[in-house]
């Protein structure tokens, strides 16, 4: 299965908030921990690619000043 991009994710989060938003207050307590739990996992993921590109752009950087 292919990586997803940032923007990708970031389109990811925005939809579930969105359907969290709309429809957080008539879901049961599992379905909305389920879903809280999609969000979070989907951020975590963005957040670690955007946290390695960082990081191999700064090495990157590190070895063209050398």
């Amino acid at each position: 299965m292919p990586t997803k991009s940032v923007e990708q994710l970031k389109a990811r989060t925005a939809n579930l908030k969105k359907k969290l938003a709309a429809k957080g207050g008539s879901m049961e307590g599992s379905d909305l921990r389920a879903l809280k739990k999609k969000v979070r996992r989907v951020q975590r993921k963005r957040r670690r690619i955007e946290s390695s590109a960082a990081l191999a752009a700064k090495a990157g950087k590190k070895e063209k000043t050398e």
